[in-house]
Formats: structure tokens, sequence, C-alpha cells
């Protein structure tokens, strides 16, 4: 019984991400199209934190 579930399991997980765009080409938000010299790009995760008081 638990190798059948696995299968249906693994198999629905690969079909649910066959229907994944593989890489935007827009920004969620505004919709922009996406480049390569964005300044996004070149962004760190310390740009995103909030600055320590």
């Amino acid at each position: 019984m638990k190798p059948v579930a696995t299968l249906i399991l693994l198999a629905s997980l690969f079909g649910l991400a066959a229907c994944e765009d593989p890489a935007p080409t827009t920004y969620p938000l505004s919709g922009e199209p996406c480049a390569a010299d964005d300044p996004v790009q070149e962004m760190d995760i310390g740009d995103c934190a909030p600055p320590s008081p």
C-alpha cells in the first residue's frame, strides 16, 4: 500500500511542477518586463533588512 501511495504522491508533485512557469519575465507588482541590466540584480540581502538601532 505504501509504494502505491508514494508513487501517486510523486506523480502528482511532478504534474503540479510541470504547470509552473520556469522563469517569470515580468515583475509581479509592476508588470514591467525583467531585463539583465536591472538594478535589482545587484541587490544583496542586507539591502532588504531594516537598519539596526
